[in-house]
């Protein structure tokens, strides 16, 4: 069975914003807010969206033991309005102890 082409181009937009905040020259406080969203196919009798937007949070902080070494945990929540998940939970608290020379 032959498929008609899309008259309109599928289209995915993101957008990311984050911030970081030094509380003491040690211990910094960050935050992240990512979306991504996705346009509609649409069809000779039905109209339905390409994919699930999905909204991810991410909260933590980091402290500096040395000055070549540092610990940083986060708080990360994904959101996803539908659809299937692929893999992971829907949240995680990540951890890190980070060594550079």
């Amino acid at each position: 069975m032959h498929q008609p082409a899309l008259d309109l181009p599928l289209r995915a937009v993101s957008a990311s914003f984050e911030g970081r905040y030094k509380i003491t020259p040690a211990f910094y406080a960050a935050a992240r807010l990512d979306h991504l969203g996705f346009s509609d196919v649409v069809g000779t009798q039905v109209t339905a969206p390409w994919d699930a937007p999905v909204t991810r949070v991410e909260v933590g902080g980091g402290y500096s033991i040395l000055r070549n070494l540092q610990a940083k945990a986060s708080v990360q929540r994904d959101v996803r309005d539908g659809g299937r998940r692929c893999g992971g939970a829907p949240s995680s608290a990540p951890a890190q102890l980070v060594f550079w020379f």
